[in-house]
């Protein structure tokens, strides 16, 4: 069987496009939780400071 060239760069690339698309969702799912837990800790601050006043 021959090698073919075209299909391994064609393998290769698409293998390196869906680990890429991967490690970009996974950083934008890791943002979104990171910026939901601040949004809920500054209004756990602000209630408790209401409360306290």
């Amino acid at each position: 069987m021959k090698f073919d060239v075209n299909l391994a760069s064609f393998l290769l690339a698409f293998v390196c496009a869906i680990s890429g698309w991967i490690a970009w969702w996974h950083n934008k799912l890791k943002f979104e939780k990171q910026q939901a837990t601040e949004i809920a800790v500054a209004a756990a601050e602000k209630a408790l400071n209401e409360k306290r006043d």
